[in-house]
Protein backbone atom coordinates (compact mmCIF):
# COMPACT_ATOMS: atom_id res chain seq x y z
CA UNK A 1 0.00 0.00 0.00
CA UNK A 2 1.68 3.57 -0.98
CA UNK A 3 0.23 7.02 -0.66
CA UNK A 4 -1.51 7.21 -3.85
CA UNK A 5 -3.43 3.53 -3.53
CA UNK A 6 -4.90 4.32 -0.03
CA UNK A 7 -7.79 6.73 -0.61
CA UNK A 8 -9.29 4.45 -3.45
CA UNK A 9 -8.25 1.66 -1.87
CA UNK A 10 -10.44 2.62 1.40
CA UNK A 11 -13.48 3.25 -1.18
CA UNK A 12 -13.50 0.30 -2.77
CA UNK A 13 -13.60 -1.51 1.30
CA UNK A 14 -16.36 0.85 2.06
CA UNK A 15 -18.42 0.16 -0.93
CA UNK A 16 -17.92 -3.51 -0.45
CA UNK A 17 -19.30 -3.32 3.23
CA UNK A 18 -22.25 -4.96 4.37
CA UNK A 19 -24.95 -1.90 4.39
CA UNK A 20 -22.87 1.18 2.83
CA UNK A 21 -25.44 1.47 0.16
CA UNK A 22 -27.38 3.14 3.03
CA UNK A 23 -24.94 5.32 4.30
CA UNK A 24 -26.05 9.21 3.67
CA UNK A 25 -22.98 10.65 3.93
CA UNK A 26 -18.93 9.53 4.32
CA UNK A 27 -16.18 11.06 4.23
CA UNK A 28 -12.28 10.33 4.58
CA UNK A 29 -10.06 12.91 6.09
CA UNK A 30 -6.21 12.57 5.54
CA UNK A 31 -3.52 13.99 7.81
CA UNK A 32 -0.38 15.40 7.61
CA UNK A 33 1.50 11.97 7.22
CA UNK A 34 -1.17 10.89 5.05
CA UNK A 35 -3.27 8.76 7.40
CA UNK A 36 -6.86 8.44 7.06
CA UNK A 37 -10.14 8.42 9.06
CA UNK A 38 -13.15 7.42 8.08
CA UNK A 39 -16.51 10.00 9.31
CA UNK A 40 -20.02 8.22 8.38
CA UNK A 41 -23.32 10.20 8.52
CA UNK A 42 -26.28 6.87 8.61
CA UNK A 43 -28.94 9.68 8.16
CA UNK A 44 -32.48 8.35 9.04
CA UNK A 45 -31.99 5.38 7.44
CA UNK A 46 -31.15 3.23 10.71
CA UNK A 47 -28.78 1.73 8.34
CA UNK A 48 -27.17 -1.55 9.75
CA UNK A 49 -23.67 -0.91 8.50
CA UNK A 50 -21.55 -1.94 11.77
CA UNK A 51 -18.64 0.57 11.98
CA UNK A 52 -16.59 -1.86 14.30
CA UNK A 53 -16.85 -4.69 11.20
CA UNK A 54 -15.78 -2.12 8.92
CA UNK A 55 -13.27 -0.38 10.91
CA UNK A 56 -11.65 -3.75 10.45
CA UNK A 57 -11.76 -4.16 7.43
CA UNK A 58 -10.13 -1.19 6.83
CA UNK A 59 -7.35 -1.40 8.90
CA UNK A 60 -6.43 -5.35 7.28
CA UNK A 61 -6.94 -3.58 3.89
CA UNK A 62 -4.86 -0.82 4.43
CA UNK A 63 -2.56 -1.37 7.43
CA UNK A 64 -0.73 1.41 9.48
CA UNK A 65 -2.80 4.13 6.26
CA UNK A 66 -5.81 3.74 8.72
CA UNK A 67 -6.77 5.43 12.00
CA UNK A 68 -9.18 3.99 14.23
CA UNK A 69 -12.13 4.60 15.16
CA UNK A 70 -14.73 5.66 12.72
CA UNK A 71 -16.47 9.01 13.83
CA UNK A 72 -20.42 9.38 13.35
CA UNK A 73 -22.13 12.87 13.42
CA UNK A 74 -24.82 11.04 15.58
CA UNK A 75 -22.61 9.91 17.93
CA UNK A 76 -23.16 11.97 21.22
CA UNK A 77 -20.92 14.97 22.49
CA UNK A 78 -17.23 15.82 21.26
CA UNK A 79 -17.05 12.65 18.53
CA UNK A 80 -20.39 13.64 16.95
CA UNK A 81 -19.84 17.45 16.79
CA UNK A 82 -15.97 16.60 15.23
CA UNK A 83 -17.66 13.79 12.62
CA UNK A 84 -20.43 17.16 11.87
CA UNK A 85 -17.55 19.33 11.17
CA UNK A 86 -15.90 17.63 8.79
CA UNK A 87 -19.03 17.54 6.74
CA UNK A 88 -18.99 21.22 6.81
CA UNK A 89 -15.23 21.61 5.98
CA UNK A 90 -15.35 18.41 3.25
CA UNK A 91 -15.20 18.82 -0.22
CA UNK A 92 -17.32 16.43 -2.59
CA UNK A 93 -15.00 13.55 -3.97
CA UNK A 94 -15.59 11.07 -6.51
CA UNK A 95 -13.44 7.93 -6.12
CA UNK A 96 -12.78 5.51 -8.23
CA UNK A 97 -10.45 2.59 -8.75
CA UNK A 98 -9.84 -0.75 -11.18
CA UNK A 99 -11.60 -4.07 -10.62
CA UNK A 100 -8.41 -6.19 -11.46
CA UNK A 101 -11.04 -9.19 -12.32
CA UNK A 102 -12.96 -7.60 -14.52
CA UNK A 103 -10.69 -4.99 -16.33
CA UNK A 104 -12.58 -1.65 -15.63
CA UNK A 105 -12.94 1.50 -13.64
CA UNK A 106 -15.35 1.28 -10.62
CA UNK A 107 -16.85 4.83 -9.72
CA UNK A 108 -18.08 5.61 -5.98
CA UNK A 109 -21.66 6.03 -5.09
CA UNK A 110 -22.26 9.58 -6.44
CA UNK A 111 -22.97 12.48 -3.99
CA UNK A 112 -22.19 10.10 -0.44
CA UNK A 113 -18.09 10.72 -0.99
CA UNK A 114 -16.70 13.35 1.00
CA UNK A 115 -12.96 14.79 1.12
CA UNK A 116 -10.50 16.78 3.55
CA UNK A 117 -7.38 16.78 3.20
CA UNK A 118 -4.73 18.56 5.92
CA UNK A 119 -1.60 19.99 4.12
CA UNK A 120 1.36 22.34 5.40
CA UNK A 121 1.52 23.79 2.16
CA UNK A 122 0.88 23.78 -1.80
CA UNK A 123 -2.61 24.60 -1.00
CA UNK A 124 -2.55 27.18 -3.75
CA UNK A 125 -1.63 24.20 -6.19
CA UNK A 126 -4.16 22.06 -5.29
CA UNK A 127 -7.54 23.90 -3.89
CA UNK A 128 -10.27 23.51 -6.19
CA UNK A 129 -12.37 26.18 -7.66
CA UNK A 130 -13.93 28.81 -5.09
CA UNK A 131 -14.28 32.58 -4.56
CA UNK A 132 -11.01 32.63 -2.78
CA UNK A 133 -9.43 32.17 -6.49
CA UNK A 134 -10.36 35.71 -7.05
CA UNK A 135 -8.07 38.33 -7.20
CA UNK A 136 -8.46 41.06 -4.99
CA UNK A 137 -10.13 43.49 -7.36
CA UNK A 138 -12.44 42.74 -10.71
CA UNK A 139 -11.24 44.35 -13.57
CA UNK A 140 -12.62 47.34 -14.33
CA UNK A 141 -11.97 50.46 -16.36
CA UNK A 142 -10.27 52.51 -13.77
CA UNK A 143 -8.68 49.10 -11.84
CA UNK A 144 -5.29 48.26 -12.49
CA UNK A 145 -4.48 44.78 -13.86
CA UNK A 146 -2.30 42.15 -12.33
CA UNK A 147 -0.11 40.23 -14.50
CA UNK A 148 2.05 37.19 -13.33
CA UNK A 149 4.82 36.02 -14.91
CA UNK A 150 5.49 32.56 -14.27
CA UNK A 151 8.06 29.92 -15.17
CA UNK A 152 8.17 25.92 -14.35
CA UNK A 153 12.07 26.20 -14.83
CA UNK A 154 14.49 28.89 -13.79
CA UNK A 155 16.54 30.74 -16.99
CA UNK A 156 13.67 30.97 -19.43
CA UNK A 157 13.71 34.54 -19.71
CA UNK A 158 10.76 34.93 -17.60
CA UNK A 159 12.02 38.03 -15.97
CA UNK A 160 13.48 39.24 -18.91
CA UNK A 161 9.70 39.07 -20.72
CA UNK A 162 8.69 41.19 -17.40
CA UNK A 163 11.30 44.10 -18.42
CA UNK A 164 9.99 44.74 -21.65
CA UNK A 165 6.25 44.73 -21.09
CA UNK A 166 7.11 46.99 -17.98
CA UNK A 167 9.48 48.84 -20.52
CA UNK A 168 6.83 49.07 -23.36
CA UNK A 169 4.26 50.36 -21.11
CA UNK A 170 6.29 52.84 -19.51
CA UNK A 171 7.28 53.98 -23.25
CA UNK A 172 3.64 54.63 -23.95
CA UNK A 173 2.99 56.89 -20.72
CA UNK A 174 1.62 54.23 -18.86
CA UNK A 175 2.43 53.54 -14.79
CA UNK A 176 3.47 50.54 -13.83
CA UNK A 177 4.54 48.40 -11.14
CA UNK A 178 6.51 45.88 -10.64
CA UNK A 179 6.92 43.58 -7.77
CA UNK A 180 9.95 40.59 -7.24
CA UNK A 181 7.73 37.66 -5.97
CA UNK A 182 10.72 35.41 -6.19
CA UNK A 183 11.71 35.96 -2.80
CA UNK A 184 14.21 32.98 -2.95
CA UNK A 185 16.06 34.24 -6.14
CA UNK A 186 15.54 38.06 -6.21
CA UNK A 187 17.27 39.94 -9.11
CA UNK A 188 14.61 42.71 -10.46
CA UNK A 189 15.82 45.13 -7.92
CA UNK A 190 19.49 44.94 -9.13
CA UNK A 191 18.62 44.31 -13.09
CA UNK A 192 16.80 47.65 -12.34
CA UNK A 193 19.26 49.41 -10.59
CA UNK A 194 16.83 50.17 -7.95
CA UNK A 195 17.78 50.98 -4.28
CA UNK A 196 15.92 50.97 -1.12
CA UNK A 197 15.85 50.38 2.16
CA UNK A 198 13.26 48.06 2.67
CA UNK A 199 11.50 45.03 0.21
CA UNK A 200 8.51 42.69 -0.20
CA UNK A 201 10.11 40.49 2.49
CA UNK A 202 10.09 43.20 5.20
CA UNK A 203 6.78 44.02 4.32
CA UNK A 204 5.36 40.35 4.30
CA UNK A 205 6.87 39.74 7.66
CA UNK A 206 5.61 43.03 8.86
CA UNK A 207 2.46 42.39 8.44
CA UNK A 208 2.55 38.91 9.99
CA UNK A 209 3.28 40.57 13.17
CA UNK A 210 1.66 43.74 13.36
CA UNK A 211 -0.76 43.98 10.17
CA UNK A 212 0.82 46.81 8.74
CA UNK A 213 0.62 47.80 5.08
CA UNK A 214 3.34 50.67 5.49
CA UNK A 215 4.79 50.91 1.91
CA UNK A 216 7.63 53.24 3.39
CA UNK A 217 11.23 52.57 1.85
CA UNK A 218 10.01 49.48 0.09
CA UNK A 219 9.74 51.08 -3.23
CA UNK A 220 12.06 52.90 -6.20
CA UNK A 221 12.03 53.93 -9.56
CA UNK A 222 13.39 51.67 -12.21
CA UNK A 223 16.42 53.63 -12.93
CA UNK A 224 18.05 51.61 -15.59
CA UNK A 225 15.24 52.48 -17.57
CA UNK A 226 16.41 55.98 -18.52
CA UNK A 227 14.00 58.59 -19.58
CA UNK A 228 11.17 56.29 -18.61
CA UNK A 229 12.53 54.84 -14.79
CA UNK A 230 9.97 57.35 -12.99
CA UNK A 231 7.16 55.28 -14.72
CA UNK A 232 8.24 52.44 -13.80
CA UNK A 233 8.45 51.80 -10.06
CA UNK A 234 9.97 48.55 -8.34
CA UNK A 235 9.57 46.44 -5.18
CA UNK A 236 12.13 44.46 -5.00
CA UNK A 237 12.81 41.10 -2.89
CA UNK A 238 14.99 43.15 0.06
CA UNK A 239 18.03 43.43 1.13
CA UNK A 240 20.23 40.33 0.83
CA UNK A 241 22.19 38.98 4.08
CA UNK A 242 20.95 36.76 7.35
CA UNK A 243 18.32 39.04 7.86
CA UNK A 244 17.01 38.17 4.71
CA UNK A 245 17.09 34.44 5.71
CA UNK A 246 15.66 35.31 9.17
CA UNK A 247 12.78 36.49 7.41
CA UNK A 248 12.21 33.47 4.73
CA UNK A 249 12.09 31.32 7.72
CA UNK A 250 9.09 32.87 9.06
CA UNK A 251 6.83 32.71 6.09
CA UNK A 252 3.77 30.96 6.87
CA UNK A 253 2.17 29.49 4.15
CA UNK A 254 -0.11 26.94 5.95
CA UNK A 255 -4.12 28.09 6.14
CA UNK A 256 -4.55 29.64 10.08
CA UNK A 257 -7.47 27.12 11.06
CA UNK A 258 -8.19 23.87 9.21
CA UNK A 259 -11.57 24.08 10.94
CA UNK A 260 -12.65 27.47 9.52
CA UNK A 261 -13.90 28.07 6.45
CA UNK A 262 -11.64 31.46 5.40
CA UNK A 263 -7.76 29.15 5.30
CA UNK A 264 -6.23 31.82 3.68
CA UNK A 265 -2.30 31.63 5.02
CA UNK A 266 -1.01 34.44 6.19
CA UNK A 267 1.40 35.73 3.70
CA UNK A 268 -1.60 35.43 1.11
CA UNK A 269 -3.33 37.88 3.23
CA UNK A 270 0.06 39.77 3.50
CA UNK A 271 0.33 40.05 -0.35
CA UNK A 272 -2.93 40.95 -0.85
CA UNK A 273 -2.99 43.86 1.33
CA UNK A 274 0.16 44.47 -0.62
CA UNK A 275 -1.34 44.69 -3.75
CA UNK A 276 -4.12 46.97 -2.29
CA UNK A 277 -1.43 49.60 -1.22
CA UNK A 278 -0.07 49.46 -3.79
CA UNK A 279 -3.05 49.94 -6.00
CA UNK A 280 -4.34 52.73 -3.22
CA UNK A 281 -1.01 54.64 -3.05
CA UNK A 282 1.25 54.03 -6.28
CA UNK A 283 -1.60 54.40 -8.18
CA UNK A 284 -0.51 52.23 -11.45
CA UNK A 285 -1.83 51.43 -14.83
CA UNK A 286 -0.01 47.96 -14.38
CA UNK A 287 1.09 45.68 -11.64
CA UNK A 288 3.56 43.11 -13.30
CA UNK A 289 4.53 40.29 -10.68
CA UNK A 290 7.82 38.49 -10.94
CA UNK A 291 6.66 35.19 -9.28
CA UNK A 292 9.05 32.55 -7.77
CA UNK A 293 9.72 29.56 -10.69
CA UNK A 294 8.38 25.83 -9.93
CA UNK A 295 5.64 24.28 -7.67
CA UNK A 296 6.70 27.21 -4.40
CA UNK A 297 3.90 28.44 -2.64
CA UNK A 298 4.58 32.03 -3.74
CA UNK A 299 3.91 30.54 -7.58
CA UNK A 300 1.01 29.08 -6.31
CA UNK A 301 -0.06 32.54 -4.82
CA UNK A 302 1.23 34.72 -8.07
CA UNK A 303 -0.87 32.60 -10.52
CA UNK A 304 -4.08 31.25 -8.88
CA UNK A 305 -4.66 34.10 -6.33
CA UNK A 306 -3.24 37.64 -7.31
CA UNK A 307 -2.93 37.79 -11.06
CA UNK A 308 -5.93 38.51 -13.84
CA UNK A 309 -3.27 37.35 -16.59
CA UNK A 310 -1.03 34.73 -16.51
CA UNK A 311 2.17 34.54 -18.94
CA UNK A 312 3.83 31.05 -18.61
CA UNK A 313 6.90 31.08 -19.79
CA UNK A 314 8.87 28.32 -21.01
CA UNK A 315 11.47 26.80 -23.55
CA UNK A 316 11.00 23.59 -25.99
CA UNK A 317 12.36 21.12 -23.51
CA UNK A 318 10.86 17.67 -21.61
CA UNK A 319 11.06 19.15 -18.36
CA UNK A 320 9.46 22.51 -19.63
CA UNK A 321 6.28 21.06 -21.59
CA UNK A 322 5.62 18.22 -18.24
CA UNK A 323 5.99 22.03 -15.76
CA UNK A 324 3.37 23.58 -18.92
CA UNK A 325 1.09 20.51 -18.47
CA UNK A 326 0.53 20.71 -14.86
CA UNK A 327 0.39 24.37 -14.50
CA UNK A 328 -2.44 24.49 -16.56
CA UNK A 329 -4.18 21.59 -15.82
CA UNK A 330 -3.52 23.29 -11.61
CA UNK A 331 -4.69 26.68 -13.44
CA UNK A 332 -7.78 24.99 -14.84
CA UNK A 333 -8.76 23.31 -11.41
CA UNK A 334 -8.21 26.09 -9.29
CA UNK A 335 -9.52 28.89 -11.35
CA UNK A 336 -12.06 27.64 -13.34
CA UNK A 337 -11.43 26.95 -17.01
CA UNK A 338 -13.91 30.17 -17.69
CA UNK A 339 -11.80 32.34 -15.70
CA UNK A 340 -8.46 31.59 -17.12
CA UNK A 341 -6.62 34.28 -18.99
CA UNK A 342 -3.03 33.42 -19.97
CA UNK A 343 -0.47 33.92 -22.31
CA UNK A 344 2.17 31.49 -23.13
CA UNK A 345 5.32 32.75 -24.12
CA UNK A 346 7.80 30.18 -25.82
CA UNK A 347 11.15 31.89 -25.41
CA UNK A 348 14.44 31.10 -27.23
CA UNK A 349 13.77 29.51 -29.96
CA UNK A 350 15.81 29.41 -33.08
CA UNK A 351 16.83 33.01 -34.19
CA UNK A 352 15.90 32.17 -37.81
CA UNK A 353 12.10 30.93 -37.17
CA UNK A 354 11.66 30.41 -40.61
CA UNK A 355 14.35 27.46 -40.96
CA UNK A 356 13.71 24.00 -40.83
CA UNK A 357 14.92 23.92 -37.29
CA UNK A 358 12.79 26.90 -36.34
CA UNK A 359 9.27 25.58 -37.74
CA UNK A 360 9.56 22.10 -36.38
CA UNK A 361 10.74 23.50 -32.77
CA UNK A 362 7.75 26.29 -32.59
CA UNK A 363 5.30 23.58 -34.67
CA UNK A 364 5.99 20.93 -31.90
CA UNK A 365 5.52 23.60 -28.91
CA UNK A 366 1.92 24.96 -30.32
CA UNK A 367 0.73 21.36 -30.84
CA UNK A 368 1.91 20.86 -27.21
CA UNK A 369 -0.10 23.78 -26.14
CA UNK A 370 -3.27 22.85 -27.45
CA UNK A 371 -3.40 19.22 -26.45
CA UNK A 372 -3.10 20.85 -22.35
CA UNK A 373 -6.21 23.15 -23.35
CA UNK A 374 -8.06 20.88 -25.21
CA UNK A 375 -7.46 18.54 -22.01
CA UNK A 376 -7.75 20.64 -19.22
CA UNK A 377 -9.47 24.11 -20.20
CA UNK A 378 -12.20 23.88 -23.45
CA UNK A 379 -14.63 22.54 -23.19
CA UNK A 380 -15.48 20.11 -26.19
CA UNK A 381 -15.78 21.10 -29.09
CA UNK A 382 -15.61 24.86 -28.54
CA UNK A 383 -11.89 25.96 -29.74
CA UNK A 384 -10.10 24.77 -32.36
CA UNK A 385 -6.49 24.14 -32.74
CA UNK A 386 -6.03 27.05 -35.96
CA UNK A 387 -8.35 29.48 -34.00
CA UNK A 388 -6.46 32.63 -33.45
CA UNK A 389 -5.46 34.13 -30.72
CA UNK A 390 -6.73 31.54 -28.76
CA UNK A 391 -4.82 30.98 -24.80
CA UNK A 392 -2.87 27.80 -26.54
CA UNK A 393 -1.69 29.75 -28.94
CA UNK A 394 2.17 30.56 -28.07
CA UNK A 395 3.97 33.73 -28.35
CA UNK A 396 7.33 32.58 -30.00
CA UNK A 397 10.51 34.74 -28.66
CA UNK A 398 14.01 34.01 -30.96
CA UNK A 399 16.77 33.50 -28.80
CA UNK A 400 18.59 36.90 -28.64
CA UNK A 401 22.23 36.42 -27.82
CA UNK A 402 22.41 39.61 -26.33
CA UNK A 403 20.37 38.71 -23.46
CA UNK A 404 22.73 35.92 -22.18
CA UNK A 405 24.97 38.57 -21.19
CA UNK A 406 24.92 42.25 -20.56
CA UNK A 407 25.96 44.97 -17.70
CA UNK A 408 23.30 47.12 -18.19
CA UNK A 409 19.64 47.31 -19.56
CA UNK A 410 20.11 49.87 -21.16
CA UNK A 411 23.32 48.55 -22.91
CA UNK A 412 20.72 46.33 -24.76
CA UNK A 413 17.49 48.22 -24.91
CA UNK A 414 17.19 46.94 -28.85
CA UNK A 415 16.28 43.42 -27.52
CA UNK A 416 13.30 44.33 -25.31
CA UNK A 417 11.64 46.09 -28.26
CA UNK A 418 11.44 43.22 -30.54
CA UNK A 419 8.14 42.54 -32.12
CA UNK A 420 7.69 39.28 -30.07
CA UNK A 421 7.84 41.29 -27.39
CA UNK A 422 5.81 43.79 -29.16
CA UNK A 423 2.90 40.83 -29.43
CA UNK A 424 3.22 39.95 -26.07
CA UNK A 425 2.17 43.47 -25.08
CA UNK A 426 -0.61 43.45 -27.03
CA UNK A 427 -1.82 40.26 -25.59
CA UNK A 428 -1.82 41.26 -21.76
CA UNK A 429 -3.08 44.62 -23.03
CA UNK A 430 -6.24 42.53 -24.57
CA UNK A 431 -6.86 40.43 -21.58
CA UNK A 432 -6.79 42.92 -18.91
CA UNK A 433 -9.82 44.92 -20.94
CA UNK A 434 -12.62 44.42 -18.58
CA UNK A 435 -15.78 43.43 -20.61
CA UNK A 436 -17.71 45.88 -19.17
CA UNK A 437 -16.32 49.22 -18.71
CA UNK A 438 -18.67 50.33 -15.78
Amino acid sequence: MTFDDVLPSAARVCEAAPGFDRVARCALVRDLRGHVRLVLDRGLTGTPVDPEALAAALKAELGPWFVEPIFMTESPQERGRLARMVFEQARPWAPSWQDVARGETVRGRAGVWWLLERRLSKEEWLSSTGSDSEPPWPLHEKTPGVVTFYSFKGGVGRTTSLVSCAWQFARQGRRVVAIDLDLEAPGLGSLLDVETERGVLDFVVDHLATGSTSLHGLHGAARALGDEAERVTVLPAGRLGVSFLEKLGRLDFAGSDPWKVEHRSPVERALEDLLLAVRRELKPDYILIDSRAGLHDLAGLSLHRLAHVDVLVGRASGQGYDGLDLTIEALAARKGAARMSTVILHTMTPEDQTSGEGEAEIKAFRERCWRAFERFVYPPNTISEDTADAHHIPVAVPFDSALTRFRTVGGVERAFFGPAYAQLLARIETLCTPEDPT
